[in-house]
């Protein structure tokens, strides 16, 4: 149900500094005008950016002789978590050990660790 006396509202991400132009957030991050849910354009890197700060404007759709348009901001911080994408690596290339024939499983089930 849709209220006829209540302006939609439109969500837009805008610069940080206000300006309009492009921030370079648009090639990470999109929002959707109508129900303002932010979603990424492209993985995102830890090792690249680390925080993003998106500024939110909500605008209403408000009719000029009524007072026209308002509209208010807020600013969503994004926190990319760490992912381990570094494949392991040995210092050696051949690990050898030597395993007793009598050696009790369920005392010592680790037969060798490498750090």
């Amino acid at each position: 149900m849709t209220c006829s006396f209540c302006p939609q509202v439109e969500y837009s991400l805008v610069p940080e500094d206000g300006s309009g132009g492009s921030s370079g957030l648009e090639d990470a991050f999109r929002i959707d005008p109508k129900s303002g849910v932010i979603t990424t354009r492209s993985a995102l890197d830890r090792e690249q950016v680390e925080v993003y700060t998106l500024v939110v404007m909500a605008t209403d759709q408000g009719l000029p002789s009524a007072g026209g348009q308002r509209s208010s901001t807020c600013t969503v911080v994004v926190r990319v978590l760490d992912d381990n994408d570094n494949y392991p690596q040995f210092t050696e290339r051949t690990y050898t050990v030597q395993v007793p024939e009598d050696v009790n499983w369920n005392k010592n089930p680790v037969i060798a660790a490498v750090k």
